[in-house]
């Protein structure tokens, strides 16, 4: 996905960090079985938060607009990124970025990212997405 949110968007990062430690939504312990139920409603949200920012984005991208309606199109991008980003957290998952979940599972975070179809992978607290590795399921 070579999009918007590969790029990077510092203020929305910002947005979605500001959201998150006001200490108002708190994170939970979870197992995998608790996170694999809840993920449906994890893709449903994002996807749908994904195609409406695609939207805005092309539009955005394909056409000059005059500078109030730039403003407001780039105000409703990081309202729907704020309202996925708080809807998730409302779930007592944690966003970890833009399209990736996280799932504390006390020894480190289950991960989950836009794209992949079920939770598959873990990395530990210290070494984030950059340490992703598949999950070694106990029999």
């Amino acid at each position: 996905m070579t999009d918007f949110c590969s790029r990077g968007n510092s203020k929305i990062n910002f947005q979605i960090t500001s959201l998150l430690k006001n200490g108002s939504v708190k994170s939970k312990i979870w197992t995998l079985d608790e996170a694999r139920k809840l993920l449906p409603e994890i893709i449903e949200i994002t996807s749908s938060a994904y195609k409406e920012t695609q939207r805005i984005i092309e539009d955005l991208e394909s056409k000059i607009h005059p500078e109030n309606i730039q403003e407001l199109k780039e105000s409703e991008l990081q309202a729907v990124i704020s309202e996925w980003a708080l809807g998730i957290a409302k779930m007592h998952a944690d966003v970890k970025g833009l399209w990736l979940v996280d799932f504390d599972n006390g020894r480190g975070y289950y991960c989950w990212k836009l794209g992949e179809s079920d939770i598959l992978y873990e990395h530990t607290y210290e070494a984030g997405y950059a340490g992703r590795k598949p999950i070694k399921e106990e029999i």
